[in-house]
């Protein structure tokens, strides 16, 4: 099963937990400042592997260093913020990515923020098949371009319906991360549906990040978690992982990477 194929199963079912455990639900959230659990387009909490991405990145707390297209700050023990820029604010693909073209059309014109977004101008999209979680307007009114994969370098650059892509409105509301590479070395991604098991332990628990090959293993959390299922500290960051369908028992296990959407200059 290919990391698209993984990504867009997992992105499939989270509306129906509220804001804090999906993404149509979140996106609704991000906009608006409150939940929404009928929306059209419903944000995330993905899985499936993704690449190495040409980004700005902070740690939580962190010195500094800069290398490719890339900047950074780091410190021992402590997760690594990065922030994917893909595309600049006039719609064009930033150095070093490219995109390839799909037929499907995706619809924008609710305005809803991505949540994994740190601007106001990357939105979430419908269907939740076209994994359109953070989406830029192109520099052509008729298209625009959706990151899948914020490891990678390559965007999808879908038809736009009705040629809308309105602005976000503001949120108070931080954004959760697209995608976690955790300390072990497994790589998640924010789940914007697909099924899943219960928690045996914790019923009322939901997977926010679906993790591994085939989405065995998924980042587990109360279904009204505002974090998404992480804990924040000043060391690493940590989320609790367990099985995706709950046959196993949970595991704490600390954040190396979290990648954030943002738009380029």
């Amino acid at each position: 099963m290919t990391a698209q194929r993984a990504r867009t199963i997992a992105l499939r079912s989270v509306l129906l937990v509220g804001c804090a455990a999906g993404l149509a639900a979140l996106a609704a959230c991000t906009s608006s400042g409150g939940p929404s659990a009928g929306a059209s387009a419903t944000p995330p909490s993905t899985a499936a592997a993704r690449g190495t991405p040409a980004v700005s990145s902070t740690a939580s707390p962190g010195g500094a260093g800069t290398a490719g297209g890339t900047s950074s700050e780091s410190h021992p023990n402590s997760t690594a913020r990065v922030t994917v820029t893909p595309v600049t604010s006039d719609g064009r693909l930033a150095s070093g990515w490219s995109a390839h073209a799909e037929s499907t059309s995706i619809d924008c014109s609710a305005g809803m923020r991505s949540p994994v977004a740190e601007s106001n101008d990357v939105l979430y999209c419908a269907p939740s098949a076209a994994s359109a979680v953070a989406c830029w307007h192109a520099s052509d009114p008729a298209f625009a371009y959706c990151l899948t994969d914020p490891r990678g370098h390559t965007l999808v650059r879908y038809p736009l319906m009705r040629k809308a892509f309105p602005a976000a409105g503001p949120t108070e509301l931080e954004a959760r991360p697209d995608a976690l590479d955790l300390a072990d070395g497994t790589q998640c991604s924010i789940r914007d549906s697909g099924a899943a098991g219960d928690l045996g332990t914790h019923p009322d628990w939901v997977p926010y990040y679906f993790c591994g090959h085939a989405s065995q293993l998924a980042v587990w959390a109360p279904q009204n978690s505002v974090t998404g299922g992480i804990t924040h500290g000043d060391g690493a960051w940590t989320v609790q992982v367990a099985a995706g369908d709950g046959t196993t028992a949970l595991r704490t296990v600390p954040i190396a990477t979290a990648y954030y959407a943002g738009t380029g200059r």
